[in-house]
């Protein structure tokens, strides 16, 4: 082997716990470069387009390699500080590269083949074909090939593979993988004068020749007065000329043969550029200074600042100034919110300060349009210095990184839980910051204790920002005991008095209702009367939701939906009744008891499409809507002027919820959900519903006392061996057969035990045993934070490397979850 021959190690797009290694020909030498992408042949038939890691000279032990198939782009769409955040990833997370592969590049940039059917010409056996195969033979004979799905629109059925097998073995067909790039930069059709329309003369005698068509000439006629300037061959947007003119592209057609006109095709994005104007930056309160020079103070000694500013007090306002100062230093900011839901009013005040400079990045988005703004700051053209996003937009490809802004950082929707890797976005995101040398802000109404642990103990710098803006108090927070009227009978449904009357009040002088209730869907449970039977999902072992707007039976863990039964599959009785409510629940039944009153909702059911959020929201701040319910998107650092009441359906659905961390999400929900009240004028109020009023959580929610809480769940961390004092991992094994994952789990557990003896807790079932047909078990490792965990999680490694040697346990899926719940 020559000793120039170059090797390069790949990435894959699948989750494989290694690099692949191919041989470069000679050809694509100069192309080769980690982080382009390269077309690669995986198994027999196969080829992905997959990542450059390494470029090396070392042939690979114990295979031969395979020759690379194309290169597919000339400068790297994955920088070398995006791989060393991918590194961390793998490591930390005991995940595979294939995995973090998949969750950071947009799909339209992971390519995989498509398998072409391609029709043998030296075939002449027609009769031996049956209908559906001659169907599909015809159809080869008008085109040069077809795809699986093609095949499976023209026989009008959707399994087609017994059929392509069939025209295998009979020679008929042959089979081909062809790599496709999904990727299409968006154009636009604009229309200009053909070149040999140089002079006005040479226009008048156009005019001429179409003096016998009408409609031909006023659409020439129309393109000049659009363009107003045609020695300078201006362009006109071909739908904006139609429009005009009103008439058709046969007739554009027409003049484009006669060479009059030209039709163009020019690149335009799909990024809506802002054509509003920018706003003078706020003054900022006294309180906010202070803070501000606070923070500059901490990032001063330390890259991490854990700024606790209660709900209202302008904590955008400061970011906003931070954001500016590294802005005008030509440094990026990433400013990442929790929910897909805020980006919808948040993007328009960070447009207002800083223009087209702002771009919005998250799964909502298509997948071209991600893959644009991935092209866009992988090229570094300096149109986007600030990225908004939910947690996928971490992983684009900065280049010039100078703040990290996490806000609302206790929120649980930073953590991926399925696919793989599972991470956490403000922990990868502090990883980030700290590859580019940049600052992270932490911020929050009601921090998570990981962060504020690690700003008590000096690792994070602490900022407070302890008044609302404007001197607007408080909310006044009060609650509604649900036992007591239950007793004296004056609740209405889900509604004690207290809350309607207090409602009724609010509405009166014009102002909105905030209805927080944390599940969604009308009824959470049917049974029958008679012999206690309830609808359960086939393929999993939970109660079925009840959703009215579609009267369908759905389940939320896989999806299955099933018509409600008339009458019990058991005994045959008609009498079912439906327990519990949800979200469409509440909207169904709150003008029974105030008619008239305008609702909203704003759960998952009713955000599917890409603008649903930015809909519903601008209904409500238009005043559209007089009473928005919603589940935890309500609670999540939205910010409207004119609402008065915010009011808690069912504090106990939270607080009873079987988590270590139930107490500390609970009170921060409440807290979250209770600052949407009165932030602008006068003071808002806050009607908790709860079976237990003298709840300590519930108390230390009304006395607003952050701190009181934190020392007490931090007291009880400790004591029993919980985060932040413990690191936690979980294992989840799932099988279908109920008896090879029980075998499996008690091999895997006692392996775990030999490495780390008292630590391992399980396995035991989840409270939901069978999910989509597959049975799943638990173990829990707790770690001393004292214990090296770089050295843990190689053991963890290395036990699932043996466990997966024996070839009983291969079928058996196991899910790792670092710092998991």
């Amino acid at each position: 082997m020559a000793e120039n021959t170059l090797f390069v190690d790949m990435i894959l797009p699948l989750s494989v716990g290694q690099f692949y290694t191919y041989r470069v020909p000679r050809e694509f030498a100069h192309l080769v470069k980690p982080g382009v992408r390269a077309v690669v042949q995986f198994g027999k038939k196969r080829r992905y387009a997959a990542l450059i890691r390494n470029v090396h000279n070392q042939p690979p032990k114990g295979y031969e390699a395979k020759y690379i198939d194309e290169v597919l782009d000339e400068i790297p769409v994955v920088n070398q500080l995006q791989f060393r955040l991918w590194d961390w990833v793998v490591d930390y997370y005991i995940c595979t590269p294939g995995d973090v592969f998949n969750a950071a590049v947009p799909g339209s940039l992971r390519l995989a083949s498509e398998t072409r059917i391609i029709l043998n010409h030296s075939f002449q056996e027609e009769e031996r074909l049956d209908d559906k195969e001659f169907l599909v033979f015809q159809a080869l004979q008008v085109s040069n090939h077809l795809s699986v799905s093609d095949i499976s629109s023209v026989l009008n059925q959707k399994t087609v593979e017994p059929i392509v097998k069939a025209l295998l073995e009979k020679g008929v067909v042959m089979v081909e993988e062809e790599i496709k790039e999904k990727f299409k930069p968006k154009t636009t059709d604009y229309v200009r004068l053909h070149p040999q329309l140089r002079t006005e003369d040479d226009i008048r005698q156009a005019f001429d020749a179409l003096s016998n068509a009408p409609k031909q000439l006023e659409l020439l006629m129309g393109f000049i007065h659009l363009s107003k300037h045609p020695e300078e061959i201006p362009l006109v947007k071909k739908s904006t000329l139609l429009d005009f003119t009103k008439t058709t592209t046969a007739i554009l057609n027409t003049l484009v043969q006669k060479e009059m006109l030209e039709v163009v095709a020019i690149e335009t994005g799909r990024l809506k550029e802002f054509t509003g104007k920018t706003d003078a930056p706020k003054i900022l309160s006294d309180e906010q200074r202070t803070c501000l020079e606070s923070v500059q103070k901490v990032f001063v000694e330390k890259d991490v600042c854990l700024l606790n500013g209660v709900t209202g007090s302008g904590k955008t306002e400061v970011y906003i100034a931070l954001i500016e100062q590294h802005m005008a230093q030509g440094k990026q900011v990433l400013y990442l919110l929790p929910e897909i839901a805020l980006t919808a009013q948040i993007i328009q005040r960070l447009q207002k300060h800083f223009g087209d400079s702002v771009a919005v990045y998250h799964s909502r988005f298509n997948q071209q349009e991600r893959a644009e703004i991935w092209r866009e700051l992988q090229c570094d053209t300096g149109r986007f210095k600030l990225i908004l996003g939910a947690r996928s937009a971490m992983w684009l490809p900065f280049t010039r990184l100078g703040l990290v802004v996490v806000d609302e950082e206790h929120d649980s929707s930073y953590k991926q839980f399925n696919p793989s890797p599972r991470y956490h976005a403000r922990d990868t995101a502090i990883v980030l910051s700290r590859l580019h040398k940049a600052k992270v802000l932490l911020g929050s109404a009601t921090p998570s204790l990981e962060s504020y642990a690690n700003a008590q103990n000096g690792k994070y710098g602490y900022v407070e920002l302890l008044t609302r803006f404007g001197g607007i108090k408080m909310p006044e927070i009060l609650v509604a005991d649900l036992k007591k009227e239950a007793k004296d009978r004056t609740l209405k449904s889900h509604f004690s008095s207290f809350l309607l009357t207090e409602m009724e009040t609010v509405l009166k002088d014009k102002q909105q209702v905030i209805l927080f209730q944390n599940r969604r869907g009308y009824s959470s449970l049917w049974d029958c009367d008679s012999c206690g039977w309830t609808p359960d999902c086939e393929q999993c072992d939970v109660s079925l939701t009840y959703h009215k707007h579609i009267h369908m039976l759905v389940c939320h863990y896989c999806g299955n939906r099933y018509k409600p039964p008339t009458e019990c599959p058991r005994c045959s009785s008609t009498k079912l009744s439906m327990h519990g409510f949800g979200t469409e629940k509440i909207e169904d039944i709150l003008p029974d008891f105030l008619p008239g009153v305008r609702i909203g909702r704003l759960d998952h059911d009713t955000t599917r499409s890409k603008n649903a959020h930015h809909e519903i929201i601008g209904r409500f701040e238009s005043g559209e809507i007089d009473v928005l319910v919603g589940t935890q998107m309500v609670t999540k650092g939205l910010d409207f002027d004119h609402v008065g009441l915010v009011g808690v359906m069912n504090a106990d659905q939270m607080l009873n919820f079987p988590d270590f961390r139930s107490f500390e999400r609970s009170f921060q929900l409440l807290m979250q959900v209770a600052g949407r009240a009165g932030r602008k004028g006068k003071r808002g109020k806050v009607i908790i519903q709860t079976w237990q009023p003298y709840h300590w959580i519930v108390q230390k929610v009304i006395e607003n006392d952050f701190e009181g809480m934190a020392r007490q769940e931090l007291s009880d961390r400790r004591q029993f061996k919980y985060p932040p004092y413990y690191r936690m991992v979980t294992f989840v094994l799932r099988h279908r057969d109920r008896n090879v994952l029980d075998a499996g789990c008690e091999r895997f557990s006692n392996m775990m035990r030999m490495q780390f003896s008292d630590g391992v807790l399980g396995p035991e079932y989840l409270p939901v045993p069978r999910v989509r047909n597959r049975y799943q078990k638990q173990l829990i490792l707790k770690l001393d934070k004292k214990y090296a965990f770089k050295v843990a999680r190689e053991r963890i490694r290395n036990v699932m490397g043996d466990f997966y040697r024996d070839k009983l346990n291969r079928s058996i899926q196991i899910a790792v979850d670092v710092d998991p719940f």
